[in-house]
């Protein structure tokens, strides 16, 4: 991260430089004695890039239960100044509308702007805000229920040099539209856009290199294929739950996206990906997780020809099987995170990834039945860098692969055995006494023969993924 200063004197400058992730407020009320005012400690407010971007620091991947923390309005507004490049007010949920309308007269040279989850943001307002900021290279309007085909069509009209563009419009995870009365209201209002808006954007922004839009159940095959055809520096896209994506669309992105490095279409029908794997050599990213219907030739294809490939998801495709993974595990070296929830392999596969891919920091498995110790200590002693491992329902593992795990791999920080029948709880007392700070998810009784309460992890995705959500620079 970038040096980060406080604004106004609300919080020290050592204290700024010390918060390692500015959107984790974890130990933010443990590190206020160092900022001069406690009120403001959890309502961050950072300035960066020397004094040109604005972030409104908010708590990440809160639970539903929990509330959000909220940064005053007004103090936001005292913050905006002329030397302003950059503004992310990202979850502001609250935030009237004519706060956005003041943004020009305050900030009159922005290029990035991150407006996701200002579900107060009208659809005129956006208008406005391009109209001003013809330079915009990086918009976000995610989750933003009242942007509508005329803010879209604006954009592109407004913002040729338009580099990034987002707006999902549904959270995978359907339990957290319940967590406070403003996310549920994304319910009742969606954004309204369809393939006039993608047209628009695809013939006007050429230089397009990022683009997002989940959920989107107005966009056609035909609209992706414009896309497609009409951006060819697409760097990343995803399109998770899109009802646009058919093989057909899948077939124009590999023609004309040539450089593409992240793809996700989570949730999608697609059938073959094998045209992207060949058109596209660079992909590091590929999430196909509950593309049912995947087929095996589309995961030989990415083996055979992404050597680069960082990630792969492939949770709940029903083709999946153990030639595939060790095709992938012998010819992407370089891979970092794999996800394979429910899939039928065995030690075979999992065992090449650990001859194959040292790299590997993510390990998915769950409920992949058929695993046994065998594979998951070859992971511990050739994996040293895995920081995050979920067997949860490998049935067949017992206290000496997660022992074996916790003693080779000193940068564990997650590990979810939960309903693995065969682990112990001394066995798990051991590694949490051992291994301080390990978050540890399991099913195990104790001593008094009580069973802890164990949350499933969220539905499958990697939508917090560095590798499969483009930032703001990653096209650079």
């Amino acid at each position: 991260m970038r040096r980060g200063v406080t604004l106004h004197d609300l919080l020290a400058a050592h204290f700024a430089e010390t918060l390692a992730d500015f959107f984790a407020l974890a130990d933010v009320a443990a590190l206020a004695s160092s900022a001069r005012d406690f009120r403001h400690a959890p309502r961050l407010l950072l300035l960066t890039g020397g004094g040109t971007e604005l972030i409104a620091c908010h708590r990440r991947r809160l639970k539903p239960s929990r509330k959000r923390t909220t940064i005053p309005e007004a103090l936001f507004i005292s913050c905006l100044s002329a030397r302003l490049r950059a503004i992310s007010a990202r979850h502001c949920e609250d935030f009237a509308d004519a706060t956005f309308r003041m943004l020009p007269s305050r900030c009159p040279s922005i290029t990035s702007l991150d407006l996701g989850h200002c579900q107060k943001l009208k659809s005129t307002t956006v208008q406005a805000l391009v109209v001003s900021y013809p330079a915009l290279t990086t918009l976000n309007l995610d989750f933003c229920g009242l942007v509508t085909n005329a803010s879209l069509k604006a954009v592109a009209r407004l913002c040729p040099s338009l580099r990034s563009l987002s707006i999902n419009q549904a959270h995978h995870n359907a339990h957290l539209l319940t967590s406070s009365p403003s996310t549920a209201n994304q319910r009742r209002r969606r954004a309204t856009f369809s393939d006039a808006s993608v047209t628009a954007i695809a013939r006007s922004c050429p230089l397009l290199a990022s683009f997002s839009a989940d959920c989107s159940k107005d966009i056609s095959p035909d609209g992706i294929a414009t896309l497609a055809t009409n951006c060819p520096k697409l760097k990343t896209l995803s399109l998770r739950c899109s009802n646009g994506v058919s093989d057909e669309s899948i077939d124009a992105i590999a023609e004309s996206c040539p450089s593409l490095v992240s793809f996700d279409v989570d949730s999608t029908n697609i059938t073959s990906i094998e045209s992207l794997a060949r058109g596209c050599p660079s992909l590091t990213n590929v999430n196909v997780a509950n593309c049912i219907d995947i087929t095996d030739v589309s995961i030989t294809a990415v083996a055979e020809h992404c050597p680069s490939l960082t990630s792969l998801n492939v949770s709940y495709c029903k083709n999946i099987n153990d030639t595939l993974i060790i095709a992938v595990a012998t010819n992407c070296v370089k891979l970092q995170r794999f996800k394979a929830v429910g899939a039928h392999i065995t030690d075979a596969s999992i065992t090449a990834i650990a001859e194959h891919c040292p790299s590997l920091r993510t390990l998915d498995l769950m409920f992949c039945e058929s695993l046994t110790d065998t594979s998951i200590i070859a992971i511990a002693t050739r994996c040293v860098k895995l920081a995050e491992l979920d067997t949860t329902g490998c049935i067949e593992l017992t206290d000496a692969a997660i022992r074996k795990i916790a003693d080779c791999c000193p940068l564990l920080k997650t590990l979810k055995i939960a309903f693995c029948d065969s682990i112990s709880y001394t066995a798990i007392e051991e590694i949490l006494d051992s291994n301080d700070g390990l978050n540890l998810v399991h099913s195990a009784p104790d001593e008094n023969g009580e069973i802890p309460t164990v949350d499933l992890p969220e539905s499958e995705s990697d939508s917090d993924s560095d590798i499969s959500r483009g930032g703001a620079n990653e096209y650079d």
